[in-house]
C-alpha cells in the first residue's frame, strides 16, 4: 500500500500566510515563488507513491511550517480497471452509471428562472404592441384636438409624431422577427470510418442513459461541446450533435478525453436543465445582440439627417434616433437582468456535468485535465500567432492540432508555472456563468470517485485517420478566416516551430 500527501488549502490556526511563507523558505529551503504557490487557499497533491513513515514525516514538516495536510491511501493500481477503455466502457454500458435525480426544490428553481427569463421578451413584445396601438390611436384622433389651429401646426402635429414614432416602432419591432445568423460550414465526421471512437461514444451514452448523437462534427478549436441538432427541431426531439476540437484529441490522454466527453454529455443528462438552458441562452443572445449591435439602418438614418430635408422630417428623425437609443438601453437592461437570473443555474449545471466527468475518468485526474486544457489553450494561441506571422510569406501550418500539442510540450517551466498559478488563483466572480476551475476541482475531488477509464495512452489512438481529420479542420479554419490557402505553401509542424525558434 502506498500513500499520498495532500495540501488541504487551510492554515494551522494562528498562522498567517506571511509567517507560513517565511517558514517554508527557511525550514524547507523553498524559493519565494514555490512557497507562494503553497499558501492557502491553494489545495493540491504534494507527493504520491510514499510509504507510511515518509508520508507522516513530510506531514509533520508541513504542519510545523503552518500548513494543514492529510495523508491518503493511494488508489490501488490497475487490476481493478481494465487498461483497454473499450472493455471498461463496455462493462459500464451494461451496468450503467448511478443516476442522480434532481430535488423538487431544484426543479422548481429551474422552472422559475426559465419563466422569468422568458417573461422579458414577452414584456418587450407587449411594449411594442402598446406603442403601435398608441401611435395608431394618436394619428386617428389628433385632428379632433386641432380645430382652430393653423395648417402648419396641424401638419407638424401629424408629420413629426408619425416619423419619429414610425422609426422607433420599426426598430422596436424588428427584433421580434426571426433572423438567421450566418453559420460557419460544418465539418461532419462519418463515425463509420472511426469504429473505436463510435464505440466509445455509443457506450458512454448508454452508460449515462442517453441516446447517441445524431452527428459528430470536428473543430480546430481547443473545445468540445454538445448542442441540439437543427436548433428548435432538436429541442423538440432531443437529437444532439457532438463537436470535437481536434487539438483536444492531440493533447489529451484517452482517460482525459473520455472524461471531457462525459462532461459534455452530462449536460444532456440534465434533461430539464438543458432545455431550460437552451431557452435562456437564446433569450440572452437575442437581448445582447439587439442591445449592443448597430446595423445598416443606423447609418442610413444618420445619412438622411445630413441631407437638406423638409423641416419636420429632421425633427422626427432625431426623435426617432433618441427612441432607438432608449430602446437599446432597455434591451441591455433586460439582458443583464436575464443574465443575472440565470448565472447561478448555469454554474450548478457545470457542477452536475463535472460529476459525470469525475465518475468516468476519476476524481484524481480532474485537476490534471483542467490544467491540461489551460495549457493547450495557451499553446493554441501561440501557434495561431506564429501561423499569422508567416502568412505574410504565403506559408501556413498544415496541421494546427499537431502543432498545438507540440507547442504545449515545448512551453518552458516558467510559463507552465504561470498557467498553474492561474488555475489556483482565479476565483468565481459575480457575473461568471462558470465556476472557477479551483472550485470545480474541489467539487470533483470531494466525490472521491475511482473512475472507470484509466487508459493513459494518447487520445489520438481512438482515431483511425487522425492526421487526415486534423488537416481537414486546419484547412476549414483557414477558409473560415477567408485565407486563400490554396496558393499557400503548407508547412510541417516541426519545421515551422523550429524555424520560429531560430528567428
Amino acid at each position: 500500500m502506498t500513500y499520498r500527501l495532500v495540501l488541504t488549502g487551510r492554515a494551522i490556526p494562528g498562522c498567517s500566510n506571511e509567517a507560513i511563507q517565511l517558514r517554508l523558505m527557511e525550514q524547507m529551503k523553498l524559493s519565494a515563488a514555490q512557497a507562494q504557490r503553497l499558501l492557502p487557499p491553494a489545495a493540491r497533491l504534494l507527493k504520491q507513491g510514499l510509504d507510511r513513515a515518509t508520508a507522516e514525516t513530510l506531514c509533520k514538516r508541513f504542519e510545523a511550517a503552518g500548513l494543514e495536510t492529510r495523508i491518503e491511501a493511494s488508489e490501488p493500481a490497475a487490476p481493478a480497471a481494465p487498461a483497454d477503455p473499450m472493455q471498461a466502457l463496455q462493462t459500464l454500458a451494461t451496468t450503467g452509471l448511478e443516476a442522480s435525480q434532481p430535488s423538487r426544490s431544484y426543479v422548481a428553481y429551474v422552472l422559475l428562472v426559465t419563466l422569468c427569463c422568458l417573461l422579458i421578451p414577452a414584456l418587450y413584445a407587449g411594449l411594442v404592441i402598446a406603442l403601435g396601438l398608441s401611435l395608431g390611436w394618436y394619428l386617428s384622433h389628433v385632428h379632433l384636438y386641432l380645430d382652430g389651429y393653423g395648417a402648419w401646426l396641424k401638419l407638424c402635429a401629424y408629420v413629426i409624431p408619425a416619423v419619429s414614432g414610425g422609426v422607433v416602432l420599426l426598430f422596436l419591432a424588428r427584433p421580434l422577427f426571426a433572423w438567421k445568423a450566418s453559420v460557419e460550414p460544418e465539418l461532419v465526421l462519418d463515425l463509420n470510418t472511426e469504429p473505436r471512437l463510435r464505440q466509445v461514444v455509443e457506450q458512454l451514452c448508454q452508460a449515462m442513459g442517453l441516446q447517441p448523437p445524431v452527428a459528430v462534427q470536428l473543430s480546430a478549436q481547443v473545445n468540445a461541446s454538445v448542442h441540439f441538432a437543427d436548433g428548435w427541431r432538436g429541442f423538440r426531439s432531443g437529437d444532439k450533435v457532438l463537436t470535437i476540437g481536434m487539438p483536444l484529441v492531440a493533447g489529451l490522454t484517452v482517460q482525459q478525453f473520455v472524461g471531457v466527453l462525459a462532461h459534455e454529455f452530462g449536460h444532456f443528462a440534465q434533461r430539464l436543465g438543458m432545455r431550460s438552458s437552451y431557452l435562456i441562452n437564446h433569450v440572452n443572445a437575442w437581448l445582447e445582440v439587439r442591445g449592443h449591435t448597430r446595423d445598416a439602418w443606423d447609418d442610413r438614418l444618420e445619412e438622411w439627417l445630413e441631407r437638406d430635408l423638409w423641416f419636420p422630417l429632421p425633427v422626427g428623425l432625431r426623435l426617432g434616433l433618441f427612441g432607438i437609443e432608449a430602446s437599446r438601453r432597455l434591451m441591455r437592461a433586460g439582458f443583464w437582468l436575464s443574465f443575472r437570473l440565470s448565472r447561478s443555474l448555469s454554474r450548478q449545471m457545470e457542477f452536475d456535468a463535472d460529476r459525470y466527468e469525475a465518475l468516468i475518468s476519476g476524481s484524481g485526474v480532474f485537476r490534471q485535465t483542467s490544467l491540461r486544457l489551460r495549457t493547450l489553450s495557451h499553446a493554441w494561441q501561440e501557434v495561431d500567432q506564429k501561423n499569422g506571422s508567416i502568412w505574410r510569406e504565403r506559408r501556413l501550418l498544415r496541421n494546427t492540432p499537431e502543432a498545438t500539442a507540440l507547442m504545449a510540450a515545448r512551453l518552458d517551466e516558467e510559463v507552465l508555472q504561470t498557467i498553474e498559478r492561474s488555475l489556483e488563483e482565479y476565483a468565481t466572480r459575480y457575473w461568471d456563468t462558470h465556476p472557477a476551475d479551483l472550485e470545480r476541482i474541489h467539487h470533483a475531488e470531494a466525490l472521491n470517485a475511482a473512475g472507470h477509464v484509466h487508459e493513459t495512452g494518447a487520445a489520438a489512438s481512438l482515431f483511425v485517420r487522425f492526421a487526415d481529420h486534423c488537416e481537414r479542420v486546419t484547412l476549414a479554419y483557414y477558409a473560415n478566416l477567408g485565407l486563400d490557402h490554396q496558393g499557400a505553401q503548407l508547412q510541417d509542424s516541426q519545421t515551422l516551430l523550429k524555424t520560429n525558434e531560430q528567428r
